[in-house]
């Protein structure tokens, strides 16, 4: 009787996965003013966000990661790209208009390797660079 092959030569030294994804994300914080000198005070800010309101204020948003792999060496690349758009008036006696638009791009990018190739169960180590940009 043999064993079972790897899961990794199930089916071909080749391994290709690409996963769309999402987040549900709530924010929630606060800032601490600062009393500054003469007219340049900034009130302190509180912000409590749930899912619906950031899905309200959501202009555009993609998330996806992909692997490929050759028999035990591979590279993983997983890209996030948020856009948020958020018009209000502050509170205070001027109700002064505000816009404020972020936009956020973050990318993981790294090599892997394969140490354990079981049938059911395979783990790989991870090195690479992350990027954050806003």
């Amino acid at each position: 009787m043999t064993a079972p092959a790897p899961a990794s030569s199930a089916a071909g030294p080749w391994f290709v996965r690409i996963t769309p994804y999402a987040w549900l994300p709530s924010v929630s914080g606060s800032t601490r003013g600062d009393r500054g000198r003469g007219d340049r005070s900034v009130p302190s800010l509180s912000i409590d966000k749930d899912f619906s309101d950031i899905l309200s204020d959501l202009d555009f948003a993609g998330m996806i990661v992909g692997t490929v792999r050759y028999e035990r060496i591979g590279l993983l690349v997983d890209l996030d790209y948020i856009s948020l758009t958020v018009d209000g008036n502050l509170s205070g006696p001027f109700r002064t208009r505000y816009h404020t638009n972020l936009e956020a791009v973050l990318a993981t990018v790294g090599a892997t390797a394969r140490v354990v190739d079981e049938p059911k169960l395979g783990i790989d180590l991870l090195v690479g660079a992350r990027i954050l940009g806003l």
